[in-house]
C-alpha cells in the first residue's frame, strides 16, 4: 500500500505492518496487528482511510484500526472469526 504521503505499507505474514525505511531499502516493523490472546495471522488487507489511519485485516479474522500520526492501535472486531477478504471504508 502506498498511502497519500508516498509511504510504503505491508502486510506481513506474522500479524504485522511494516513501513518501508527511509533508505528506501529495508522494511521497519511498525505495528504488530494481532490483538492480544490471539494467535499470530497473516495480515490479508490493508487499506488507507479517508483520515489516514490503516486498517488491516486478518487470515484468522478481526480487523485492526492503526494510527500512524499517533501509533495507536484498536482492535475492531477481535472475535470475528474467517478471513477479512476485503475492506471499504
Amino acid at each position: 500500500l502506498v498511502d497519500r504521503g508516498g509511504r510504503v505499507w505491508a502486510g506481513t505474514d506474522d500479524g504485522r505492518v511494516a513501513r518501508l525505511g527511509r533508505d528506501g531499502r529495508r522494511f521497519e516493523p511498525a505495528f504488530d496487528v494481532v490483538p492480544a490472546g490471539r494467535e499470530a495471522s497473516s495480515v490479508l488487507q490493508l487499506r488507507e482511510l479517508a483520515d489516514g489511519r490503516l486498517a488491516a485485516g486478518l487470515r484468522e479474522g478481526g480487523v485492526t484500526l492503526l494510527d500512524p500520526a499517533t501509533g495507536r492501535r484498536v482492535a475492531l472486531l477481535p472475535d470475528l472469526e474467517g478471513p477479512v477478504r476485503a475492506l471499504a471504508e
